[in-house]
């Protein structure tokens, strides 16, 4: 079972891509690969292994229910995703194109661990940053800048940058916000759940 953590100082391995930074939340995952996990409390957090009896962890707390915000993020990374898994090169009956992921996935069907750590990635990204006034009658804040996270730190053709109900101070520091996160993908694993990669 997943726990969100923070850690006390950044974290990076030496000669890989992988860091941790002090002020996200992030996903640690049981390391179940490792011997004797259970008892060394071992997980893994942004692949990188760490016990959560290490000092450099500053807090450990259950994966919450998504909130407004997480719950647009999660609606929309579905809505604007596509699903690769039912083409095929060898069968001539398989779509040549992928088909868009919401027509047969919805939020229910992103596995635990995926889940967990998108769910830290929306709480990093509120604790930081907050939320942008949009003064939109029609959704709440929360929803819209929920949906323009997805959008922006993957790059589409909308999101915080192109909102003409913010100012340009906050389309700016919001764009970069949601950019410093990277960008991530989803995709239907063997499982049959959705998964981030």
């Amino acid at each position: 079972m997943s726990q969100l953590v923070t850690i006390t100082h950044d974290i990076e391995m030496l000669g890989s891509p992988f860091k941790l930074k002090k002020d996200r939340v992030y996903s640690a995952e049981p390391a179940t690969n490792q011997p004797d996990w259970e008892s060394k409390r071992l997980v893994f957090v942004n692949s990188i292994l760490l016990s959560l009896d290490d000092d450099c962890i500053a807090s450990i707390e259950e994966v919450p229910e998504p909130d407004e915000f997480t719950l647009a993020y999660l609606e929309c990374a579905i809505w604007s995703s596509h699903d690769w898994s039912l083409c095929g090169d060898d069968d001539p009956d398989a779509p040549s194109n992928p088909v868009p992921m919401y027509e047969n996935y919805s939020v229910s069907d992103i596995a635990d661990d995926s889940l967990a750590q998108m769910i830290a990635d929306c709480i990093s990204f509120q604790r930081i940053y907050g939320i942008p006034g949009y003064d939109d009658p029609r959704y709440s804040d929360d929803e819209k800048a929920g949906h323009d996270f997805w959008l922006t730190r993957n790059g589409h053709g909308a999101g915080f940058w192109g909102r003409s109900e913010l100012s340009k101070e906050d389309q700016d520091k919001y764009t970069s916000a949601a950019k410093s996160f990277g960008e991530c993908d989803l995709c239907v694993g063997d499982d049959g759940k959705v998964h981030t990669s």
